[in-house]
């Protein structure tokens, strides 16, 4: 957070990533959370990516059966609601823009 603030009072553009599972990500704690830090430190930009692991793997690690979040679409409208000067981009790539030869498709 020290090197966040740093780098807003010397005018650079800042930027977190936000690695989003839903009913972990998204739980109301965590949102709270999110919101204070963003609050704290007026950061630019949250960049949205997907943590891309087993769920099943993830949550017994956790030691969790993923509780209830508000929803990963509704985190983000609050957080846009809360901070109209946020970015929140993503920046993977779905599975309708990959070339098709890369999903096995030759046609």
């Amino acid at each position: 957070m020290e090197s966040i603030h740093r780098a807003r009072e010397r005018g650079v553009f800042t930027a977190i990533n936000l690695l989003v599972f839903p009913g972990i990500t998204d739980q109301e704690e965590e949102v709270d959370g999110l919101i204070s830090f963003i609050r704290q430190t007026n950061i630019d930009m949250v960049q949205v990516r997907n943590l891309n692991i087993d769920p099943d793997l993830y949550l017994q690690a956790l030691g969790s059966d993923g509780g209830k979040g508000v929803g990963i679409p509704q985190m983000l409208d609050l957080l846009r609601e809360k901070f109209p000067h946020l970015i929140i981009g993503y920046f993977n790539k779905t599975r309708e823009t990959f070339p098709r030869a890369s999903l096995g498709d030759s046609t």
